[in-house]
């Protein structure tokens, strides 16, 4: 390897092999072996290379890419508050393409409450600055009945939306 990436596994295909799989090197099956490799949080160009005694050795250059934030999804813990002492946290999670969380994102979030909630500081509305990849409010409950609508958007994202229950 040159770079700052790291071999995370290796294979071969040979289900007969006791050889580890946590290691920078492996015996090639039908001449074949595979290896797994871990990117940084830091974008960048990177080596592979495959080297065996009597061969010629061989050499891949790749890039990493940082992963493009594309929508936000939230959560809530309880979905379900009472009316009297009901509170909720809110966590907004900034999502790739593919469903994962970039933690790198520091994206500023703003939330938007309808319903028989506020948040904690009695609001409808907040921004709130994204720490790996999350931003994280609290609401509570008003005195009456209802399902509150929470929406996240930050520039760029495509909103995310939320109802929370709030009963007797």
């Amino acid at each position: 390897m040159e770079g700052e990436e790291k071999i995370i596994g290796v294979g071969n295909g040979n289900i007969a092999s006791h050889e580890p799989n946590k290691v920078s090197y492996r015996k090639a099956y039908n001449g074949l072996c595979a290896v797994i490799v871990q990117t940084t949080t830091q974008p960048g160009d990177f080596s592979v290379i495959a080297t065996s005694p009597g061969l010629v050795s061989g050499v891949i250059s790749l890039t990493s890419v940082a992963p493009k934030p594309v929508s936000i999804v939230l959560d809530a813990k309880p979905t379900k508050l009472l009316m009297t002492s009901g509170e909720a946290v809110v966590t907004a999670e900034i999502h790739d393409r593919f469903g994962g969380i970039v933690n790198t994102a520091t994206n500023s979030v703003s939330f938007k409450l309808d319903g028989a909630a506020t948040f904690e500081d009695d609001g409808k509305d907040v921004t709130v600055q994204a720490v790996s990849g999350k931003a994280v409010i609290k609401i509570k409950a008003l005195e009456k009945a209802g399902k509150p609508t929470i929406t996240a958007f930050s520039e760029g994202l495509v909103p995310g939306r939320i109802q929370i229950a709030v009963a007797q």
